[in-house]
């Protein structure tokens, strides 16, 4: 009726204006009193909201909804003026909603569905490399990520006449891929693009994780401290919960868990799913040094397929293994084996060249140098080029 559509228009105004509490406390009540095409049109961004306030498995849950109404709709009336967005956008917000709440395998499946349609517009390429992209940065496969994630951000540039906000999360979001991949000035040039966007203030505290893996993997751990801290603030003001946890477990990752652990309790409230809680998990037991906990934490995270996340954290516990046994040893463990070329790679990687001007080095492109160092990480148990220096003794 007429009051149902004034109040999903106020949530969402209030969402393009980055009122969070206002668009939850206005869509939530009347979500499931909408007829059908006004429940995609505010299915979605709502959907997409639960994610970013760490609510993931009810934003997965709702695009799901959305998009079965949606792509139903659209094979009956392609394009009809009451929901004139491609049903592809619910089915991106369900994909995102399951890789964060940690059904990473789902997530990568459903993205297949992209296919079933038969357009072949911007678009639907962009949607579904985010889908892909995101996923497998979730996944711990961040060369993957970054080249899904550029596609996406070059798709999405061609749909809109000025960058705007998934062309902005897209480019952030590689940039940090990049940055932790070693890559770095493909990580800087990735961040610069997303600063072209015209981006909502709910957002826009990615551009904080971003700047700060790059300074880290640049090694400068000092001013990468100083922007995740404030990028966590950031991200709060705004109503970003997810964000700020990753700007969290970022501070820990680069070893400050001290300085992360006193937010720990004000963002575990309320939150969902498997791989969120693990993050916040991470930090505690780091700080504790409690090696067996990092371990079972380690299990969960791959248990969700978030294979990078749970070699970092089992990295942290080897690491508490080999300090309170306290040997030290610049020599390889024994059962592990490089290759001479996996060797030269990671020395060349510990003493700080970037994948690219290893590529130039050694006559390879950056991606392979990078896909090799992937595979020194996992097999040393690092995650970090400060911990491979310090694995192979340099």
């Amino acid at each position: 009726d007429a009051r149902l559509g004034i109040e999903m228009q106020r949530g969402l105004y209030a969402l393009a204006a980055g009122a969070v509490a206002t668009v939850i406390t206005v869509l939530e009540p009347i979500i499931d009193s909408l007829d059908e095409a006004s429940f995609v049109v505010a299915g979605e961004p709502l959907a997409h909201l639960y994610v970013f306030i760490g609510r993931p498995v009810a934003g997965a849950q709702l695009a799901a909804r959305a998009y079965d109404i949606h792509q139903r709709l659209w094979l009956e009336d392609p394009a009809p003026a009451s929901y004139p967005s491609h049903p592809s956008g619910s089915l991106m917000a369900k994909c995102i909603g399951q890789a964060t709440a940690g059904r990473i395998a789902d997530a990568i499946a459903r993205a297949r569905d992209a296919d079933r349609f038969e357009e072949r517009v911007d678009v639907l390429h962009a949607h579904r490399s985010l889908i892909r992209g995101y996923a497998s940065l979730r996944a711990g496969d961040r060369t993957e990520a970054v080249v899904a994630l550029t596609r996406a951000m070059h798709h999405y540039e061609r749909t809109t006449p000025a960058p705007g906000q998934l062309f902005y999360i897209s480019s952030a979001l590689a940039s940090a891929a990049a940055a932790q991949n070693g890559a770095l000035d493909e990580a800087r040039a990735r961040y610069e693009q997303s600063r072209r966007a015209d981006v909502a203030p709910l957002l826009a505290g990615y551009d904080g994780i971003a700047r700060g893996w790059i300074l880290a993997e640049s090694g400068d751990p000092g001013a990468a401290t100083e922007v995740f801290t404030a990028a966590i603030d950031d991200c709060l003001g705004a109503g970003n919960r997810l964000f700020a946890i990753e700007a969290l477990s970022a501070l820990a990752r680069i070893g400050h868990p001290e300085l992360a652990l006193a937010r720990v309790d004000e963002l575990r409230a309320g939150i969902q799913g498997d791989i969120l809680p693990a993050w916040l998990d991470h930090i505690e037991a780091k700080h504790r040094g409690a090696a067996a906990a990092l371990t079972a934490i380690a299990d969960r995270l791959d248990a969700t397929g978030a294979r990078h996340d749970a070699r970092v954290v089992r990295a942290d516990a080897a690491a508490l293994g080999r300090r309170r046994a306290r040997t030290v040893s610049a020599e390889e463990p024994a059962d592990v084996a490089l290759t001479d070329r996996e060797r030269e790679i990671a020395t060349l990687a510990a003493r700080g060249v970037t994948a690219k001007e290893i590529g130039a080095a050694l006559g390879i492109s950056p991606r392979t140098a990078s896909n090799h160092l992937q595979r020194v990480y996992g097999k040393l148990g690092v995650s970090s080029r400060r911990e491979l220096a310090e694995a192979l003794g340099i």
